[in-house]
């Protein structure tokens, strides 16, 4: 059995930050991380990349910090033009012809417009790629992906809810599938290999959370814990990601809000109680 220490996370230096700072619980995904943004690290009023201690993000248009009621911070959306910026890093650049990537985060709805963005990249709806949620401007919502004019238009079919968190994930294999999850179980599978030689890099714009890619329609409500990944995420990673199954005191906590020196195994993460994975994790 491996044991993998989770050592006190509260709010690292990233002088000359490895990747084993503000590291999750399993060093196979924080390894395959490129870059993730959570409001509860770095200094205070700035969404950090804890991968690489670069690629700030920066709230805009009264998107703002938020406590979640657990001793860390989400971004709040109100809705109408918030968002963040993540810049223009060539270092984000992930999407381009055959690459693969995945793109996961926690959100919680206030309310639903018509549709908002968890990521987008491009200036426009005739380039890059939104995932996002939609509901074709009626209730309820459900997960939706994007890339340039439409050539690849994907919607799941599992419905999202207001008020309460969810984990909202999504992988490309360029040549094979795009596979949306939610709460860690797959909801919508489609081939995507006809699109594989599309660049879906930002085209002359900025790197966006919380809004599409024209930044003109925008989440109403908290988003936390995004991260991207330039490989095709397995189901098992994804299902870790989201705390075995959608259980945000663990998911939220178990890459970033351990508090004390806590033990986990890795077997646990295959299909033990909800229970189980609080006690282990020395929260319940």
């Amino acid at each position: 059995m491996t044991t993998w220490l989770v050592p006190h996370l509260e709010r690292p230096s990233f002088s000359g930050m490895a990747p084993h700072h503000g590291a999750p619980v399993f060093p196979t995904l924080w390894k395959a991380c490129h870059a993730a943004w959570c409001p509860s690290l770095g200094p205070q009023g700035v969404l950090l990349d804890v991968c690489t201690g670069i690629n700030r993000g920066t709230l805009m248009e009264g998107a703002c910090y938020s406590r979640d009621g657990k001793g860390g911070l989400t971004v709040e959306f109100h809705g109408s033009n918030n968002y963040v910026d993540v810049g223009t890093a060539a270092y984000l650049d992930i999407f381009g012809a055959n690459q693969d990537f995945s793109i996961a985060c926690w959100a919680k709805f206030d309310d639903f417009g018509q549709f908002g963005g968890f990521f987008a990249s491009g200036s426009s709806a005739s380039n890059g790629i939104w995932f996002g949620h939609d509901n074709s401007g009626a209730s309820p919502s459900y997960l939706r992906f994007l890339s340039r004019s439409n050539t690849v238009s994907e919607d799941s079919s599992a419905n999202l809810t207001a008020g309460s968190w969810v984990h909202v994930s999504v992988t490309c294999d360029r040549d094979g599938d795009l596979v949306m999850y939610q709460n860690g179980v797959a909801v919508h599978t489609a081939s995507i290999s006809s699109t594989s030689g599309e660049n879906w890099n930002r085209q002359n714009d900025v790197y966006k959370l919380g809004t599409d890619r024209s930044g003109n329609s925008h989440i109403d409500g908290h988003l936390d814990d995004w991260r991207l990944y330039s490989r095709v995420l397995t189901p098992r990673e994804v299902w870790i990601l989201s705390g075995f199954g959608g259980n945000e005191s663990i998911g939220r906590g178990i890459a970033y809000r351990m508090h004390s020196m806590v033990a986990v195994h890795e077997e646990a993460a295959v299909a033990p109680t909800t229970q189980s994975h609080l006690t282990l994790l020395g929260v319940a």
